[in-house]
């Protein structure tokens, strides 16, 4: 085991950083981990994505530049999907300091309010920076041009 997250936290998706360090979504809160393989112990939060729920997909277009699925989807029982809630975060890890846990640049790069339930994410293109994103319950496939925001 690399790193153990308290009961009930939902391990959702990983990346694995040009550096060897992985990226960490989680299902159950909207956060996001860096942890060291090295040094699994412990862990510190990079980023809250509040108001929303859970942090699904990533990708990573570049080197240490990452794209994220946030939203609202509950996995309390009733289980709510979060329809209409979902957004799409550039995560620039360029600058970033492990140590401090600085020099992370989050941006909103676009709301897909018609997203039923975005869950896995991919890199199409690097160059042209062109992500894609599924939509489990709908069926959906969403391209999205990280550049534009379209």
């Amino acid at each position: 085991i690399i790193h153990q997250f308290p009961n009930s936290t939902w391990v959702e998706s990983t990346a694995v950083r040009s550096s060897v360090r992985l990226l960490v979504t989680i299902a159950t809160a909207p956060e996001l981990y860096p942890i060291s393989p090295a040094s699994s112990k412990t862990s510190t939060l990079l980023h809250t994505f509040a108001p929303f729920i859970a942090i699904l997909g990533i990708t990573e277009t570049q080197p240490d530049r990452f794209y994220v699925i946030a939203g609202s989807l509950s996995l309390t029982p009733p289980i709510d999907p979060g329809l209409g809630t979902y957004t799409i975060y550039s995560v620039d890890l360029q600058n970033f300091n492990s140590i401090t846990t600085t020099g992370a640049s989050i941006q909103e790069v676009m709301a897909l309010t018609s997203a039923v339930l975005l869950n896995g994410m991919g890199t199409l293109s690097s160059s042209s920076g062109l992500i894609i994103a599924a939509d489990s319950a709908d069926g959906a496939i969403y391209l999205v041009d990280t550049q534009t925001g379209n």
